[in-house]
């Protein structure tokens, strides 16, 4: 489904109403997503995220069944569930965190009527986000993060807002479509992610 402004009833959340003010810039409303059979429907009410770009790691290949894929990092209050969180199954990774010595609780969302993508949640030790992202509560041990994807909001390129095109091309170590085809858009080539500390620009 097209992104939908917050006319179509703002954004509440499925547990709890949330506000459904718009956006003091009339060029980023809050913007609606929804699962392939629209049993479940998200909101993101944040003008900008706090990382955008594009993952060719292996993991999430497989995961999505795709070549690559584009994604976008908010913090988790800032992606709500509209309704069909009943609907919404998570599949849960614990693992290490590449590039530090810390472990990373990861939650993988699908809808378990059709089975789109809907976000990943992340559950990561403030400290080693420390000095990375804005707003972040240092009083906090963990902080929750949510990546969701740009397919489940837009249908075409036109209806993304700027702040949410991605930025960067992460894990091209594991790229299996060829760098060169890649080369038009312009944007950096990580070999990993940019916070590893043996990340090179391809």
């Amino acid at each position: 489904m097209a992104a939908t402004s917050s006319s179509e009833g703002g954004c509440s959340s499925s547990s709890a109403a949330s506000s459904s003010t718009p956006y003091s810039s009339p060029n980023v409303p809050p913007f609606h997503g929804e699962c392939y059979c629209g049993a479940v429907r998200l909101c993101v009410r944040e003008p900008a995220p706090l990382r955008s770009l594009y993952c060719h790691c292996k993991e999430c290949r497989r995961f999505h069944a795709a070549p690559l894929y584009s994604t976008f990092l908010l913090y988790k209050d800032d992606v709500t569930v509209v309704y069909g969180d009943e609907h919404i199954t998570y599949f849960l990774q614990d693992k290490m965190l590449s590039g530090a010595d810390a472990r990373i609780n990861l939650q993988r969302a699908f809808c378990s009527k059709c089975g789109t993508r809907l976000f990943n949640e992340l559950n990561l030790p403030t400290a080693v986000l420390k000095g990375q992202l804005p707003r972040l509560d240092e009083s906090k041990p963990i902080t929750q993060l949510r990546a969701s994807f740009q397919s489940v909001f837009f249908m075409q390129e036109s209806e993304m807002p700027k702040a949410y095109q991605p930025t960067e091309h992460v894990w091209c170590s594991e790229a299996i479509i060829p760098l060169a085809n890649l080369s038009a858009d312009g944007l950096p080539k990580n070999s990993k992610s940019a916070r590893c500390p043996d990340n090179i620009l391809l």
